[in-house]
């Protein structure tokens, strides 16, 4: 079973998570983090503390 990756920003799709992560650095502008326990990517700081708090029940 094949993945697609689609940006957020212009719905671009991509075959893997890296090809994605490239094409959001360079054409969007957007810096990315990892969330350090389940490592998905998210594009903002702020739904980072949001997916830590919601998921692994953790205060950023």
């Amino acid at each position: 079973m094949s993945s697609s990756y689609v940006c957020s920003e212009c719905g671009t799709t991509f075959m893997s998570r890296v090809a994605l992560n490239r094409h959001v650095r360079k054409q969007c502008g957007r810096l990315l983090y990892r969330c350090p326990l389940c490592q998905i990517i998210i594009p903002m700081k702020f739904n980072l503390i949001n997916h830590l708090r919601a998921e692994h029940k953790q205060i950023a």
